[in-house]
C-alpha cells in the first residue's frame, strides 16, 4: 500500500471517528493516532509512519477518556531518535 493510500485512510477514520462521537472515536488504532499526531506536528510522510510506529508501540488508552496516550519517557524518545531521527 502506497504512503498516500495510508494517510488518507488514517483521515478518513479520524474524521468519522470525531463525527460519531467520542465513545466510538476509539476504534481509531494506535497506529492510525500516531499518524495523525506526527502528520499534525508536521513530520515528512516517511518520519509520520515510523512515528506512528513507534507510538503504537507504547500507547495506551488515556484513563477518562478515549485517546491513545505515549508517555514521553527516555525510553520512548530515544527509540522515536534512534529509528526515526525525530527529537521531541
Amino acid at each position: 500500500m502506497s504512503r498516500k493510500f495510508i494517510m488518507a485512510g488514517a483521515l478518513a477514520i479520524a474524521a468519522i471517528g470525531a463525527a460519531v462521537g467520542s465513545a466510538q472515536a476509539q476504534m481509531i488504532s494506535p497506529f492510525q493516532s500516531g499518524l495523525l499526531l506526527a502528520m499534525k506536528r508536521g513530520y515528512a510522510p516517511g518520519q509520520a509512519e515510523c512515528f506512528a510506529s513507534v507510538f503504537a508501540r507504547r500507547a495506551t488508552i488515556n484513563p477518562g477518556a478515549t485517546n491513545w496516550v505515549a508517555a514521553a519517557d527516555n525510553a520512548y524518545t530515544d527509540e522515536l531518535w534512534r529509528r526515526c531521527r525525530i527529537s521531541r
